[in-house]
């Protein structure tokens, strides 16, 4: 049973191979340390497989994963600046994931910096238009400025968030926007 990155390269698995499986296996290390808050290690083991890899085109897409959990620890914790610093340090590899520009966006506006947020989430939706959270958070920017647009969007998260917790949180949102007695 294999355990670890490989020492030695068998007869039947080529360097590409062998480096798919390191990677495989640091970007699960990264995942677990950003989720038990090691998120200054977690992203320490990111910086290092990235000088593994030669064409970040080939094995990229192993880095999305990790990445966004390192977003999610950063915006938990409130590092809203740590979030911005590491996806500029790293945007050739996440600038068109609908969940990291998210991730960015939902950083600049708890920095109160709305237009930077508005990029972002716009950025998300033009990726991924049926992802709902883009949707939800520029509602929320939009509320007191553009009232309509902001209700559009909310309709948008709520016509993509098949959960009952999106349909409360829709509510919600929709609630604030009223100004009934």
């Amino acid at each position: 049973m294999w355990v670890g990155p490989l020492k030695h390269n068998p007869k039947n698995m080529n360097s590409t191979k062998e480096l798919k499986i390191d990677v495989a296996t640091d970007c699960a290390k990264i995942c677990f340390l950003a989720e038990n808050n090691y998120i200054t290690l977690a992203e320490k083991t990111f910086e290092e497989i990235t000088h593994k890899i030669d064409n970040p085109e080939v094995l990229g897409g192993f880095l999305k994963k990790p990445a966004i959990s390192i977003f999610l620890s950063h915006n938990i914790n409130q590092q809203y600046v740590q979030t911005v610093d590491f996806f500029e340090k790293y945007e050739n590899l996440l600038k068109d994931d609908a969940i990291a520009l998210t991730l960015v966006g939902e950083a600049f506006k708890n920095l109160n910096a709305p237009k930077k947020a508005e990029n972002f989430l716009v950025r998300a939706i033009q990726s991924n238009d049926s992802y709902p959270e883009p949707h939800l958070l520029l509602g929320d920017i939009y509320s007191k400025s553009k009232p309509k647009l902001a209700l559009e969007h909310y309709k948008q998260y709520h016509k993509y968030s098949s959960s009952t917790l999106g349909t409360r949180i829709f509510i919600k949102r929709i609630k604030s926007q009223c100004t009934c007695d």
